[in-house]
């Protein structure tokens, strides 16, 4: 009896867990690169954002441009898509990127 009682105990405990699951989220990061500035968008988790941000500096990433690999040399700035950047710099860049 006390076993079937762990083992639904347990179960509860894995069911909540699994119910408040994180979910990803759009960020734009504004990026110096070895192309200059630039805005990037990635999809990660809210909670991980400083890792991911450290992660992503000295990583290729595909170019526009085609011929020469683009790689961030630093992440100055990642906010969620909905929110504006802090910097002027990575305003600017964003309206030059979506005009």
């Amino acid at each position: 009896m006390k076993k079937l009682l762990w083992v639904i105990s347990l179960c509860c405990l894995w069911l909540s867990f699994s119910t408040t699951a994180e979910e990803r989220a759009d960020y734009k990061c504004y990026v110096d690169t070895n192309q200059g500035h630039k805005v990037v968008r990635f999809s990660w988790y809210p909670s991980k954002t400083k890792l991911y941000m450290a992660r992503f500096v000295g990583k290729r990433m595909t170019s526009d441009k085609g011929s020469q690999p683009l790689y961030i040399k630093s992440m100055l700035e990642c906010v969620n898509v909905t929110q504006s950047f802090n910097k002027p710099q990575a305003r600017a860049v964003e309206q030059r990127t979506l005009s």
